[in-house]
């Protein structure tokens, strides 16, 4: 399977060309150029922009006892 990190990608894009093109743009290019299969895509993690962590902790609690700190 191959590995890709669509920030990355847009990164070089832009840097070469000064355009910022969205997400749906460049996994319909890498597509369109045979680069990468409809299939793989949707098995990259990277290849879709980051949400927030919530969709891999939703069922943990995400907090911790504060420590309590006593002079001395």
């Amino acid at each position: 399977m191959k590995t890709l990190n669509l920030y990355y990608i847009r990164a070089a894009i832009e840097a070469k060309t000064g355009q910022r093109l969205s997400f749906a743009k460049i996994r319909r290019l890498l597509v369109e150029e045979n680069l990468i299969t409809r299939q793989e895509l949707q098995r990259q993690p990277m290849a879709y922009e980051f949400r927030g962590y919530g969709t891999y902790f939703f069922s943990e609690e995400n907090s911790v006892p504060p420590k309590i700190f006593t002079r001395i």
